[in-house]
């Protein structure tokens, strides 16, 4: 038998566990609802995150708080590896409005820098000319 500190320690860490894990969960429905949202006719930004990763890649979501607690910060975070063994970050960051449903993309890093004009315009056109940065 463990002695009552040894037990109640335990004790500590499995709700400690617990609380962070249900925290976690509090972002799920954002994240889905970026994903589900279109950022092009036709063109969910799942579907953007996977076409940019291509076949060799992941994608991880991620959510945070920010300071305003209807808004929540979105991050798609893909991992690719190009054709000639070139190792690529790709991040998509989305903000969430909880309040009026509204999802819109706020930056386009590629490699830890931004990508000026795809946040902003984001077009058929841009995404082309972004993928073969990619190449």
């Amino acid at each position: 038998m463990l002695p009552g500190t040894v037990r109640r320690c335990i004790v500590v860490l499995q709700v400690a566990a617990a609380l962070l894990l249900a925290a976690c969960d509090n972002y799920k429905s954002d994240i889905a609802a970026v994903q589900k949202a279109q950022i092009l006719p036709g063109l969910t930004n799942e579907a953007l995150a996977l076409d940019l990763g291509g076949a060799r890649s992941s994608v991880e979501w991620k959510a945070d708080g920010t300071e305003q607690d209807d808004i929540v910060a979105v991050t798609a975070i893909i991992k690719r590896v190009g054709q000639l063994g070139m190792r690529n970050t790709i991040e998509l960051h989305y903000i969430h409005n909880r309040q009026t449903k509204a999802v819109a993309l706020e930056d386009v890093t590629l490699n830890g820098k931004s990508q000026p004009g795809l946040s902003t315009a984001l077009s058929l056109f841009n995404l082309n000319l972004f993928k073969l940065q990619l190449q």
